[in-house]
């Protein structure tokens, strides 16, 4: 089973971060700094020739000096992704726990075992996983680490996995072979554990002063070094900071030593100190921690953590001393059961999956926490965090804590009630699902069965339309709930037509609440996210989801789009950032950004935006007083009309954007919007509604481009999206400008119909302006004369300041008999 390397969680800030702290790992026994890019402190001078932060080198696995092994996988933008992989000789018996953290862009990983050692005996540079892969040190390219060992050649010798290849001036050159490393990293973990009994104390070896990397020749030069510390003798007394051994134990169910898997961490400053008991678990774990406040947050297994019918409990102790050689216990019999329950005949005989999740601040304001995203997913899977009881597995079990004093700890628990917990898009379901949703700040509470009344529950009626030429395919409807501290999704397939659902948050006014439809059209699939919004008890939201045709959309994204599930990146959706949008198409000095998704009669129901798109499905074409300016065709990066830059001329000109974004696995079914308008420097300041900035810098205003919008009404079509062949159809639609926007003055339109893919088309049709201010024509469908006949239309509409737009759908929707 691989081990998933957990790392500090950060500020819940999304952008602005300036400079890279300086994370101090567990076990650093000598005097070490930590650099902050607003508290710098004085450190040991800077040795001579250092090297320059490079670019990371490829993926790759490592085997660091104590036979721990480490897959480094590239990410976006340079990105080093990290997991711990299973010891190469099976078992590990060294230590099992981990620290991680990055210094001027190398990412560091500290197996527990050398945590006492480092700075000291053991060179932090022989754990910077990112330059052993610079340097050509990796598991596909040598089988052995060079090292300097500051030693005489027989005490180098002496050493687990090591062989020495030369000596000088005090010093053995050596390689360390790493089929054979586990056996130097039981050696220190053996050492450092029996460190007492030792005249040198934690943290040394005998007759060794210190081992570093040795760069092979060509490797580029060795970094800096994240803290350096001058060796201690024998005789010297430990400065700075102070180690302790922390010992934590557990009790099961049964009175027994249970399983713990979980993590240990400092509450000052999580960087201090972050250690990991890893998956499968162990019935105890001991760190050499720095002295300070501590936390641990923890599931204790009654019975083997690798079998999933192990009872669990949730078991922390959030906040305690180090001061000297500390013990904490896990009992998970102080646990109590999280058991909702809810009033409501509907959700009788529906079946419950159930999820905990948790976030421990420091002081410093970073922490520990464990979200729906990227690898923490499968923490809570391993940690047993997410339970079907309705399939038989075990409830989630938590044991109530005291408020803490540093730092915060907050919990959120969900329960989703569907028909069936393995839901799939082969069994779509017509029964109500239920998404209770329970925020626990200040951490566990005493009682974790909260009681929902039928009367609180927010209920959901749902009309959910399929794509021209498809019928009976699944939607997979998802809620989602944004809290201070973390988010909350679940989701089932269900049948296309009407449907009733109902969601519950015990805190609606610090819960935010989002429903998403995912189509799917023979392997194709379109998301599509509502309003977001504050639900309140016994409120009542009617909405229709997916109702053809397809447009672009007036409407302005929200700021941060989540991604949630296995392997995602940490795009973490709080409340305080939620209800944050981005304009969807204004001017900042000489850039225009658009930022457009695609949407349907529902106003506030947009597509997610994906800025780089595959340029089959999306182009753009834009255009200067009738001169090319940006094409998609010749873009690297195949940029749609969502979050697309736009190159503008410092005085009032006539510009045309045309884009197109087909839908479906249906290459002819698409959407394609001609607009011209006019737009200059000297344009009125936009007004946005609060929480809408302009981009790209948010801090700065900005004016809206006067583009032209067309959004069809309730065409009356039938759930498959189909209209009768042979009958008159009203063609209702409104033209404006962007939401938030005034709007345009002295609109006309007219409106086209074709009924062989667009290579004929009717005479334009005026459409008569209504008193709502929409515009509606009416159309003559002939007989069906081919079993997949379809509509296209084609509206063009102007105003009188001279902008307009020509929207044509291709199969906007069907005919039928």
């Amino acid at each position: 089973m691989f081990r998933y390397l957990l790392t500090a969680a950060k500020r819940p800030h999304r952008a602005g971060a300036v400079g890279v702290a300086l994370a101090l790992v567990a076990g650093l026994s000598t005097s070490a700094v930590a650099e902050t890019a607003d508290a710098p402190r004085a450190r040991a001078p800077r040795p001579p020739a250092v090297a320059q932060p490079a670019k990371p080198a490829p993926g790759g696995t490592v085997t660091l000096v104590t036979g721990d092994r480490v897959r480094v996988d590239a990410g976006p933008r340079g990105a080093q992704a990290l997991t711990v992989l299973p010891p190469a000789g099976g078992k590990d018996t060294a230590g099992g726990g981990f620290a991680q953290f990055i210094f001027r862009g190398d990412q560091y990983v500290i197996p527990a075992e050398a945590g006492p050692y480092l700075g000291r005996t053991l060179d932090p540079r022989l754990f910077n996983v990112s330059y052993l892969l610079r340097a050509k040190l990796d598991d596909r390219r040598t089988g052995t680490l060079p090292v300097r060992i500051e030693a005489t050649a027989a005490r180098a010798e002496d050493l687990p996995a090591t062989s020495v290849t030369g000596t000088a001036g005090g010093h053995a050159r050596a390689k360390v072979a790493k089929k054979d490393a586990g056996r130097l990293g039981r050696t220190l973990a053996e050492r450092w554990r029996g460190g007492a009994a030792h005249p040198a104390g934690i943290g040394t070896l005998p007759g060794i002063d210190r081992i570093t990397l040795a760069p092979p020749k060509g490797a580029p030069a060795l970094p800096e070094a994240p803290a350096q510390a001058a060796p201690l003798s024998a005789a010297t007394k430990p400065t700075g900071v102070r180690n302790h051994n922390l010992t934590v134990n557990s009790i099961d169910f049964n009175g027994q030593p249970g399983n713990i898997i979980g993590w240990a961490h400092n509450v000052e400053d999580a960087n201090v100190g972050f250690f990991l008991m890893d998956f499968p678990g162990r019935q105890q774990a001991t760190f050499s921690v720095p002295e300070g406040t501590y936390a641990v947050e923890a599931t204790v297994l009654t019975g083997p953590g690798d079998k999933l019918s192990s009872p669990m409990a949730f078991v922390t102790e959030p906040e305690f001393t180090v001061k000297a050689d500390t013990t904490v216990t896990l009992d998970a019999r102080k646990a109590v059961p999280y058991q909702p329950t809810v009033d409501d005949p509907g959700a009788q005989g529906l079946q419950r999956t159930d999820s905990l999740w948790f976030s421990r601040t420091s002081e410093a304001g970073n922490g520990n926490a464990l979200h729906p995203f990227g690898f923490t997913g499968f923490a809570l899977i391993q940690m047993r965090l997410i339970a079907y009881p309705s399939k038989g597995s075990p409830m989630i079990f938590a044991t109530p804590t005291r408020p803490v004093t540093k730092g915060s700890f907050d919990l959120a628990a969900y329960t989703y009630l569907r028909e069936n917990v393995d839901t799939v898009p082969e069994q779509p379901t017509s029964l109500p699902t239920y998404m209770l949703g329970f925020s626990f700040p200040g951490g566990v509470p005493a009682s974790m069965s909260p009681k929902v009344r039928s009367a609180d529950l927010t209920t959901l009626h749902s009309k959910l339309y399929q794509r021209p030429g498809t019928t009976g395919m699944p939607h997979q409807m998802t809620s989602e709930f944004s809290l201070p501290w973390t988010m909350g999704r679940n989701w089932a397939w269900v049948k296309p037509g009407e449907r009733t659902d109902y969601v519950y948050g015990n805190t609606p006014d610090t819960t935010v609440w989002q429903q998403r439809d995912l189509i799917t059209d023979d392997g194709d699939f379109q998301n599509v996210w509502g309003e977001r919004r504050k639900v309140r008890p016994g409120q009542v939201i009617s909405e229709k989801w997916n109702q053809a045709p397809r447009v672009f959309a007036d409407t302005p994204l929200y700021r941060v789009s989540p991604a949630v599930g296995f392997g995602t990146s940490d795009t973490l959706v709080t409340s305080a950032v939620a209800m944050d949008r981005i304009c969807a198409a204004c001017r900042q000095d000489n850039i225009a950004m658009v930022n457009l998704g695609l949407g349907y009669s529902e106003p506030t129901h947009v597509n997610e935006a994906f800025p780089q798109v595959d340029k089959d499905l999306v182009s753009a074409e834009f255009y200067r007083d009738g001169a090319l300016a940006f094409t998609t065709t010749n873009a690297s990066t195949y940029l749609g009309p969502s979050g697309m830059p736009l190159p503008l001329v410092p005085r009032a000109a006539t510009y045309r954007l045309k884009a197109r974004q087909e839908y479906g696995t249906d290459a002819q079914m698409s959407v394609t919007s001609d607009w011209t308008f006019r737009s200059g420097p000297a344009d009125t300041a936009a007004t946005l509604p609060d929480k809408t900035d302009c981009t790209p810098d948010p801090s700065r205003g900005c004016s809206f481009l006067p583009m032209l919008f067309i959004r069809y009404g309730d065409l009356g079509l039938d759930l498959n999206s189909q209209a009768k062949a042979g009958a008159p159809l009203d063609i209702a639609f409104s033209v404006r400008h962007q939401q938030s926007q005034s709007p345009p003055s002295g609109v006309t339109a007219t409106v086209e119909v074709s009924y062989d893919d667009g290579e004929t088309w009717s005479e334009p049709r005026d459409a008569a302006r209504r008193g709502d201010g929409s515009f509606a024509t009416t159309v003559q469908h002939p007989a069906l004369s081919d079993p997949a006949q379809y509509v296209s239309l084609r509206i063009i509409a102007r105003d009188d300041a001279g902008n307009s737009v020509t929207q044509t759908n291709s199969r906007a929707y069907r005919l039928t008999d």
